[in-house]
């Protein structure tokens, strides 16, 4: 358990310089399986990345999902609202 714990302490503290109090990180621990979860907002409701916590679990693979929406993360609602492409775009 100390190791998940690791695992999502660690991975919030880069979450949090990529986007500051924008993702949460958790750990889903549905059918069986155990997943990193990084939660947040998009203007349709909430929003979430997963992966699979196994021997191939990567936090820089899992992290790169949110370097990449940086910008759009760090946005302000209403310019998420108003942008009509993909995050990863903006």
């Amino acid at each position: 358990m100390k190791n998940l714990e690791a695992v999502v302490k660690q991975t919030q503290l880069a979450v949090n310089k990529i986007a500051p109090g924008k993702v949460t990180i958790s750990i889903d621990r549905t059918d069986g399986q155990r997943c990193l979860v990084g939660a947040y907002e998009t203007p349709s409701g909430p929003g979430a990345k997963s992966e699979k916590l196994d021997k191939h679990f990567e936090v820089d693979f899992f992290l790169s999902f949110f370097n990449k929406r940086a910008k759009w993360l760090n946005a302000s609602m209403e310019e998420k609202l108003a942008y009509k492409g993909h995050p990863q775009m903006f």
